[in-house]
């Protein structure tokens, strides 16, 4: 499949009621948190950046220019409502497929699509995803067969719904904690500053 036919899509519209406070803004190791997804995945060799936000997202403050920004305004519904609003610039583009990713996970790699993509030109009609303890993670895969399922998806699950309901065909690469890891709460936070400051850890951490 033509890497240019499928776009990244970054979700962050949530409302961070976990974290007390506008957590894609603050701080780790001297830059937004945000930061370090759109940073590792301003991809030019792929299609269309998409960054769904919420309307009260400061979008002065971070480096965004090279995404198309979509204001999700019923974002306090759950991340499906951001998922549809994303299928749905997809699907105008003409797009094969998207990639999934979270803007509070600041361990996601370049070479994690990439591994994805090996996968995708073998087989291109399946979700594919990272697992880590029997957890699907992130970067996931979704291919154009599957939006009108997107579409019809509520709440906060996202396609967890649709996996859970065997409704969709998956594909599971073996992943790590990095792949699940996210910023839920000051404390996990203060975790991620651990491993930036030694970053050997991160590849050679294991989460129970």
């Amino acid at each position: 499949m033509d890497r240019e036919k499928i776009a990244i899509v970054i979700l962050a519209a949530g409302a961070s009621k976990r974290f007390g406070s506008r957590k894609l803004l603050s701080q780790l190791k001297g830059k937004p948190l945000i930061s370090y997804v759109l940073n590792e995945f301003c991809i030019e060799s792929y299609g269309k950046k998409i960054l769904v936000v919420n309307p009260y997202f400061p979008l002065d403050i971070v480096k965004c220019e090279r995404f198309k920004i979509l204001i999700n305004n019923n974002y306090e519904n759950g991340l499906a409502t951001s998922l549809i609003i994303a299928v749905n610039e997809v699907l105008s583009e003409g797009y094969d497929g998207f990639f999934i990713l979270l803007g509070d996970m600041p361990f996601l790699m370049e070479t994690d699509v990439e591994k994805l993509l090996k996968v995708i030109q073998k087989d291109p009609n399946c979700i594919i995803a990272f697992r880590y303890n029997g957890i699907k993670g992130f970067p996931t895969y979704v291919p154009k067969r599957y939006f009108d399922r997107v579409l019809s998806l509520k709440g906060d699950r996202g396609i967890k719904q649709l996996i859970a309901a065997q409704e969709v065909k998956v594909r599971y690469l073996e992943g790590s904690w990095r792949h699940i890891f996210d910023v839920d709460t000051p404390e996990d936070l203060k975790e991620a500053e651990k491993f930036l400051e030694n970053p050997q850890r991160i590849d050679e951490t294991t989460l129970g």
